[in-house]
Formats: C-alpha cells, sequence, structure tokens
C-alpha cells in the first residue's frame, strides 16, 4: 500500500470506503451533516495545518484516516477507514503511524480520537499505540469511547 495525501481525484472513493467500512459494523449514521467534511477535505483538513491521508493499492482507496488540529496543542485522528476485505494486514497501523508522525512534526503535544464501541479491531489498534480511554459517550445514537494520547517529542 502506497500512503498519499488527500487528492480530489479520490473523492468518490473516499465516501464510498466511509460507508462502505461504517456499515460493515453496524455503524453508519446515513447521511447527514455530520459529514461535511468529507466534502470540502481540502479546507476542513488540508488548509487548516492538518492531514488527510489515502491508502492506495494498485489504483483503489484502501485505508484513510485524517489529522484534524483542535488547538496548538492537540489534534484529533478521524475518519480512519479501512476496506473491509482488506481489514488485519496492518492498513489501519501505516495510517495511524503517519499520522502520529505528522502531529508529532507539528508539535502537538496531546491526539485525540473516538470510536464505536462496534469498533472492536479499532480499540485494539488505538491502545496498543499508546492511547487510554478517557470517558464514553453517545454520538449520533452511536456509544463512543474517547481515547488519548501523550506524544512524546
Amino acid at each position: 500500500m502506497k500512503i498519499i495525501q488527500y487528492s480530489e481525484e479520490y473523492q468518490a472513493a473516499i465516501l464510498t470506503l466511509h460507508k462502505e467500512a461504517l456499515e460493515s459494523i453496524g455503524a453508519y449514521a446515513g447521511e447527514g451533516p455530520w459529514d461535511s467534511d468529507l466534502h470540502r477535505i481540502r479546507q476542513a483538513y488540508i488548509d487548516n495545518a492538518g492531514s488527510f491521508l489515502l491508502g492506495i493499492s494498485n489504483g483503489e482507496l484502501i485505508a484513510m484516516g485524517a489529522l484534524k488540529i483542535i488547538d496548538a496543542v492537540c489534534a484529533e485522528i478521524t475518519r480512519m477507514r479501512v476496506k473491509p476485505s482488506h481489514q488485519g494486514r496492518g492498513h489501519g497501523t501505516a495510517i495511524l503511524t503517519r499520522l502520529l508522525d505528522a502531529a508529532r512534526d507539528h508539535g502537538y503535544m496531546k491526539v485525540i480520537l473516538e470510536t464505536s464501541t462496534a469498533q472492536v479491531p479499532a480499540q485494539r489498534l488505538y491502545r496498543k499505540h499508546g492511547f487510554h480511554e478517557t470517558g464514553r459517550g453517545v454520538l449520533k445514537g452511536f456509544d463512543v469511547i474517547f481515547y488519548e494520547l501523550f506524544l512524546q517529542h
């Protein structure tokens, strides 16, 4: 898998991957304003000192993830998705590692994220990389776990 920064040529594939990955675990909330960032990735991430990475294999989008800036010391990992047929092969780890490296390079001290309780492989991935649970709640009707990681520089 080759990891590249967001490219508009993959816009339709991003929306498809987002829906397919969430539907596969019963966590897709349907289309709505909560996904407005996916229709304006450049403005929401790239132009705001963030990042939106794409994992490409044989010309196909198979993984993605984003780094969104919260404030001067904190960033959020979001939009982590791996095509269901490609899960368990290290693609999520590769994207997450690159996003954490980008956060360190920008000088962020802390990274936060959330994932649904249904996304057990994602929970394992985040814990494996040092994230610890800070709480639980409900977002868009789904039970979620909140995580944070303090970065070493």
